[in-house]
This record gives C-alpha cells, sequence and structure tokens, in this order.
C-alpha cells in the first residue's frame, strides 16, 4: 500500500509539472507573437516617415527648379544682374532656389522713364530672338562651301556622306526643289504618287469612277468587281457549315456572279431596267458584261452615263435587299426594287441638261426643259 501510494504521488507531481510548463510555453509564444507584432507596427512606421521625407525632398526639389526657371526667364529679359539698372530695376532681393522664400521681388524706380525702359526691352527682345535664331542654324553656308556641324547621328552622317562634292554657288539664291515631280514643284498628287506603289489601271477604271457617279453606291460597285463582298461561297471558305443557298431565289448557291446577274430575282430586275434604258446586254456572265461595259460605254453623254448609273444603282439595290433578307428578316418584291432602283436614277438625271437628248428624257421620264 506504501508504494503504490509513492507511486500515485509521484505520478501527480509529473503532472503538474507537465501543466506547469505548458502554460508556460504559452505565455512565451503569445509574448513572442506580441513583440513580432510590436517590431512590424515600428517597421512600417519607419517606412512611412521614409516616404515622407523622400515626397519632401522632390518638393523641395522641383520647387527649386521652379525658382531656378523664373530667374533664367528675368535674365533672359535682361532685367536682372548688370542691365537690370539700365532698365529702371534694382534687385531687391534673389533669394536661393533651394531656400523656403518667395520668388524674386522687385521695385521699380520713380524716376525712370517708362517710354524708355519699353524701348530697352524691345531691343533687348530682338537681340535675344536674333541670338536663337542663329543657335537653331545646323548647318550654315559660308561663300562656296559648307559649314558642318560635328555629325552627332546617323541621319546626319548620312546626309554628309552623300553631298562630298557638291557645294553651293553664291551667285545663284537658294529655291526649294521638289524631287517627285518634273517640274521641281510640290502637289497632293505627285506627294501621293510618291508614298503609293504603282499599279497598272484596271479596264473598269471609267466604268466605276466618273464625275457624275453616286458615292454611297460606287463603293459597293468597286467591291463587287473585285470580288470582296461576302457573299456565302466566301464565307463558306473560313466556316463549313455556313449556309450557302441564295437568299433571293433559294434554289442555287450564292456567288458574285450568281447573285447580280444569274439569279432569277436579279434576272428580272435587269430585264425591267434594260426596257428602260434601251440597252441590250443579256446572255452574258457577269465577268464578261464587265468586260463589254468598259468596252462600249466610254464618254460623259447621258446615255453613257445613265448605262453607268443602272449599273451601280442595280447592283447597291440587289446587295441591300439580300441583307434586309438575311439580318433584318424583311424582303421585297422585284417590282418594288426595280421602282426604287428607277427612281433613284431618275433623280440623279434631274440634274443634267437634257434639252438635246429628248430619248432618255422620255425613256426615265425625266424634265428636258
Amino acid at each position: 500500500m506504501d508504494n503504490q501510494a509513492r507511486h500515485d504521488h509521484l505520478s501527480l507531481q509529473l503532472n503538474d509539472e507537465n501543466c506547469e510548463s505548458k502554460t508556460n510555453n504559452l505565455n512565451l509564444m503569445a509574448r513572442v507573437q506580441t513583440l513580432e507584432k510590436e517590431r512590424d507596427a515600428a517597421l512600417k512606421e519607419v517606412e512611412v516617415k521614409n516616404e515622407v521625407n523622400k515626397l519632401q525632398e522632390k518638393k523641395g526639389t522641383i520647387k527649386g527648379k521652379e525658382e531656378e526657371l523664373k530667374i533664367m526667364k528675368v535674365k533672359e529679359l535682361g532685367i536682372l544682374h548688370g542691365d537690370s539698372s539700365d532698365l529702371g530695376f534694382v534687385d531687391e532681393q534673389v533669394e536661393s532656389p533651394t531656400t523656403k522664400s518667395k520668388s524674386l521681388r522687385k521695385k521699380k524706380i520713380s524716376k525712370a522713364n517708362p517710354s524708355k525702359v519699353k524701348s530697352k526691352i524691345k531691343k533687348r527682345n530682338e537681340m535675344h530672338a536674333s541670338e536663337m535664331r542663329k543657335s537653331s542654324l545646323n548647318v550654315s553656308k559660308h561663300g562656296d562651301s559648307w559649314s558642318w556641324p560635328a555629325a552627332m547621328s546617323i541621319d546626319l552622317f548620312e546626309i554628309r556622306s552623300r553631298m562630298p562634292s557638291y557645294n553651293p554657288n553664291s551667285n545663284v539664291n537658294d529655291r526649294a526643289h521638289w524631287l517627285h515631280s518634273s517640274n521641281g514643284t510640290y502637289s497632293a498628287s505627285s506627294a501621293l504618287a510618291s508614298l503609293r506603289t504603282p499599279y497598272p489601271i484596271v479596264p473598269w477604271f471609267k466604268l466605276v469612277w466618273f464625275p457624275q457617279n453616286i458615292p454611297r453606291m460606287i463603293f459597293i460597285l468597286w467591291v463587287e468587281i473585285r470580288g470582296r463582298l461576302s457573299t456565302r461561297d466566301r464565307i463558306h471558305k473560313y466556316d463549313p457549315m455556313a449556309v450557302t443557298t441564295c437568299v433571293l431565289c433559294n434554289t442555287h448557291p450564292e456567288s458574285h456572279a450568281h447573285l447580280f446577274f444569274e439569279c432569277l430575282f436579279s434576272r428580272a430586275i435587269w430585264t425591267q431596267l434594260m426596257n428602260v434604258c434601251g440597252s441590250l446586254w443579256n446572255g452574258l456572265c457577269w465577268n464578261a458584261f464587265i468586260d463589254w461595259a468598259s468596252t462600249h460605254w466610254k464618254g460623259n453623254s447621258p446615255a453613257i452615263v445613265a448605262n453607268k448609273l443602272c449599273l451601280r444603282v442595280a447592283v447597291y439595290h440587289i446587295w441591300r435587299e439580300r441583307n434586309c433578307r438575311i439580318f433584318e428578316g424583311t424582303q421585297k418584291t422585284i417590282s418594288v426594287v426595280a421602282r426604287s432602283i428607277i427612281d433613284t436614277i431618275r433623280c440623279r438625271l434631274s440634274s443634267f441638261n437634257l434639252k438635246n437628248h429628248l430619248i432618255i428624257a422620255l425613256n426615265w421620264n425625266v424634265n428636258s426643259s
């Protein structure tokens, strides 16, 4: 029994010691965390103070530069140091830019003559402007030779290397010569020609571009002849799942040639227009028709202009009807589209003088007077 009691007593002592050590460890850890927080707070405070000091230094530097600029401007006008007394001004105080004092202060002498002061200021300003012009010259001419500055850039070095044997003539006045024109005179067309790559003129140039055209319709015809409209056959090349059927006839695949000339909808419109124009070009495919029109529709007579207008206005309205059916879900009949085309051409022809072209005025129902 005594042994058992001793064993229990020792066990209780060990448990008490373990609990006491754990409590001490927890207190120690809490103290360490508190010290770490205090250290972080102190570091942050130091960083904030450093940032504030840097900002104050920058602010002082900026103020100093502003003061220096003010003093330089005053010096350029000739009213600071030396000649300032001649102009009727006296320096009362010019403090250092680094100090936090106010900027330069001046006192005007009461005995100064205002007209004399103004004339001297004007004279010094002219001298200053003359010196600035002289300092801005990079290349000067002395007699029959050039006075080049030191080649500090690749461009200047290249210019100097290309002019080793050329010397100016002091007996002849200098003049500007535009290299991109035959007569040496600058023009916007010669400047544009020098910037773009020249290409041969296409045969259908005058079929598309002529003075009596309608600007908002000419672009569609130009893109169509170049085959760049987003017809469904072109969309199918990068989207194999796209529908290719023509939305106007719902029978054949849509392409440039089909949409504007081979489609039943478009062919019916062209038939009505041919009856008004009095021209026959039926039976040709689209590319063959463009070649035929480029050859036969030349000049600026009212009949030729009416045919050219008929081509571009028809292409515009057919393309517009196609887009309305796809994107807006609306559609017009053949007669309505044909009537819109005829009315547009009639409005354009009404601005022409058709006194000597009664047939054109009669066909398009335009007043010839």
